[in-house]
């Protein structure tokens, strides 16, 4: 699964707050609350933008006075780099997502509405190159992933999945050290399900930060996404 296909379960985290309660028409029918109807500092809203070096996707969710509000009454939701490449933001999965064809590691989210626009900056931890010692591998033999270690103090952590598991094999790391051995041990693979390929998923998350604009208790977070993949055979 490539990160940028499906939004990652920590993006579709951030549009959580959409689902929450909101107004009601005469007719008992959902109404949620437009974001032009407000002030952007009574906006609350969330972003996570992931990159995979090419591609950098942004999730969001918007809400206002305790509710999830869709962007509407003029406004407009927009990802941008500093090249003025853009992509607006559309309703995905209870929130917005766009996806912006973009190497950079800092995007700006922009809010546009008649009266002028707001901004504030996604910034991503530094990009990586995931690689695996090998390719191809047997049942009950370790495998070892690499990757340029990061100053920065980022959070490091890699889920693997594949036909052959019974479910994903995820583990965090304390520090981001540039390696890790999977041992034979840590991966339940059906033998009965061969040959199987195992798809490694690393991702180096930046520390979240305030939002840069509307309400400050919402938390902006970046992240790179790598993803290998290794034949496993009995």
């Amino acid at each position: 699964m490539n990160a940028h296909t499906l939004l990652t379960a920590s993006s579709l985290a951030v549009l959580a707050i959409s689902t929450a309660v909101g107004f009601f028409a005469c007719d008992g029918e959902y109404v949620a609350p437009q974001s032009g109807d407000f002030e952007v500092a009574e906006l609350l809203v969330s972003a996570r933008a992931e990159s995979n070096g090419l591609q950098v996707l942004v999730a969001a969710s918007v809400g206002a006075e305790g509710v999830g509000a869709e962007i509407g009454a003029g406004d407009v939701l927009l990802v941008e780099d500093a090249s003025g490449a853009s992509a607006t933001l559309r309703s995905i999965s209870g929130g917005y997502a766009a996806l912006l064809d973009s190497s950079a590691t800092e995007v700006e989210l922009v809010l546009r509405r008649a009266s002028g626009e707001a901004r504030g900056t996604l910034a991503l931890p530094e990009p990586f190159a995931l690689e695996l010692a090998v390719t191809e591998g047997e049942l009950g033999s370790t495998l070892e992933l690499s990757w340029p270690a990061s100053a920065e103090g980022s959070a490091v952590w890699f889920v693997v999945y594949g036909d052959c598991l019974p479910y994903p094999f995820q583990r965090g790391l304390q520090a981001d050290v540039g390696s890790y051995v999977i041992q034979p041990g840590e991966l339940q693979i059906d033998p009965n399900v061969s040959p199987c390929t195992l798809s490694v998923e690393l991702h180096r998350d930046a520390l979240a930060t305030n939002a840069g604009f509307g309400d400050s208790s919402a938390r902006w977070s970046g992240a790179q996404v790598r993803t290998a993949a290794i034949e496993v055979a009995p």
